[in-house]
C-alpha cells in the first residue's frame, strides 16, 4: 500500500508541474499579445500627438477654388505620399459638412489638390501648404466651414468667407 501511495504522489506531482507549465506558456503568450496590442495603441496615439495642423487662412480665388493655408504645427514632419488619398477635407455650410474630398496632386471636382509650395516632397513641421478644394455650391458669398483630417486622425477645422 505504501508503494501504492507513493506512486500516486509521483504521478500527481508530474501532472501538477505539466498543467502548471501549460498554464504558464498560455500566461506568457497572453501577456506577449497585450504587450503587442497596447505598443500598437501607444504608437498611433503618439503619432496622432505629434501630427498636429492649424488653418491659417482661406478665401475663394475668384477661379473656382478656394485656397485654404494650412500649417503643420506639428512636431513631425510627413511626407506628401503619405497624404495623398488618405487626408480628407470636408467642406460644406456654416450648419453642415456636406461634401467630402479626398487629397491628391491633382486637382478634379471629387479631389482637393495639395500644393507645396517650397515643392521638397515633405510637408515638414512650420511649414504651410496650400490645398485648393472646389466650392460644394455655386454661391460662393456664403461662409463656407472647412476640416480637414489627416490619416493620423489629427484635424482642423475653420470658417471661411466667401
Amino acid at each position: 500500500m505504501g508503494e501504492a501511495t507513493v506512486m500516486v504522489h509521483a504521478i500527481l506531482t508530474i501532472v501538477g508541474i505539466v498543467l502548471a507549465s501549460i498554464f504558464a506558456v498560455y500566461v506568457i503568450g497572453r501577456i506577449s499579445y497585450v504587450n503587442s496590442i497596447m505598443s500598437g495603441v501607444l504608437q498611433g496615439k503618439l503619432q496622432e500627438l505629434q501630427s498636429e495642423i492649424k488653418i491659417v487662412a482661406g478665401f475663394y480665388n475668384g477661379s473656382s477654388e478656394y485656397d485654404i493655408f494650412v500649417k503643420n504645427v506639428g512636431s513631425e514632419s510627413l511626407p506628401e505620399d503619405e497624404l495623398y488619398n488618405k487626408t480628407e477635407v470636408y467642406v460644406g455650410t456654416y450648419e453642415t459638412l456636406s461634401k467630402m474630398y479626398v487629397l491628391s496632386n491633382t486637382s478634379t471636382s471629387d479631389s482637393a489638390q495639395l500644393v507645396d509650395l517650397n515643392n521638397d516632397g515633405v510637408w515638414s513641421s512650420g511649414e504651410t501648404i496650400v490645398i485648393k478644394v472646389p466650392p460644394p455650391s455655386s454661391d460662393t458669398s456664403v461662409p463656407v466651414r472647412v476640416k480637414i483630417v489627416l490619416p493620423s486622425g489629427a484635424s482642423a477645422e475653420a470658417v471661411l468667407t466667401g
